[in-house]
């Protein structure tokens, strides 16, 4: 984001993109948001697997734990 000023120097773009372009950090940010959606809905997709006591006779030869 600091170096926005070369990359427009740099791909002789006449102007300097905002800080949030796609170019610039927007698509970090954007992976970012995905990123937190996906990975919280993962721990809300275990965490109802451990309530149920799929997960923990998983790993084990048990049949009640």
């Amino acid at each position: 984001m600091s170096n926005k000023t070369l990359y427009a120097a740099v791909e002789g773009y006449k102007t300097v993109k905002d800080v949030y372009d796609f170019d610039i950090a927007g698509g970090d940010i954007l992976y970012l948001g995905l990123e937190g959606f996906v990975y919280m809905a993962l721990v809300f997709i275990l965490e109802a697997l451990e309530d149920s006591g799929k997960i923990s006779s998983f790993g084990s030869g048990e049949g009640s734990i």
